[in-house]
């Protein structure tokens, strides 16, 4: 996973499993991008859903990454600790990046494109 375990812990383990499904405190509901229940106000950019749907597909990992970064952002008070928090996510998307797409593929040898 792509995301910090200490931003994991507080979006998904405390605000979502605390507030499962609550509007305005889950904020796994939708990740503020897909309006999936009805007390969830219309707006007609929800007709996009479906394009959203298949780019949230392809890049889940990261954007999961990037909505605990806010989350926990959202929490932080100083802008130091903010941008502490954004080091270390950085951080741990170059060392995730670098296993998935240099380490693994130079482990499988020959067949590196297609792993």
């Amino acid at each position: 996973m792509a995301g910090l375990s200490s931003q994991w812990r507080y979006s998904h383990n405390y605000r979502h499993h605390v507030y499962s499904n609550v509007v305005g405190m889950d904020e796994d509901l939708g990740y503020g991008v897909l309006r999936i229940t009805r007390d969830q106000p219309w707006k007609p950019e929800n007709l996009l859903q479906p394009l959203r749907n298949l780019v949230m597909a392809a890049m889940f990992e990261w954007g999961i990454a990037l909505h605990d970064l806010y989350s926990e952002q959202d929490r932080a008070g100083a802008a130091a600790e903010k941008s502490a928090q954004t080091r270390a996510l950085l951080g741990k998307i170059l060392r995730q990046a670098g296993k998935d797409y240099l380490l693994f593929p130079a482990l499988s040898g020959r067949r590196w494109r297609r792993t």
